[in-house]
């Protein structure tokens, strides 16, 4: 016996219910905002990371 009783129509319903979701939040201003200062924190760890490798390899 199945604890949630799913349909093809229950799952379309709720695919498109969390699709709808997604889209509301990637257009949310404070989201976009914080996915650019993750982003940007993000790629200089990685250029700080690049640098001292290349510190280490030259030395």
């Amino acid at each position: 016996m199945a604890l949630i009783e799913a349909t093809p129509g229950s799952v379309a319903t709720a695919c498109a219910s969390a699709a709808q979701h997604v889209v509301e939040v990637w257009r949310d201003p404070d989201f976009q905002a914080a996915l650019r200062r993750e982003a940007k924190r993000f790629f200089k760890s990685i250029a700080s990371e690049a640098g001292a490798a290349s510190q280490r390899i030259r030395s």
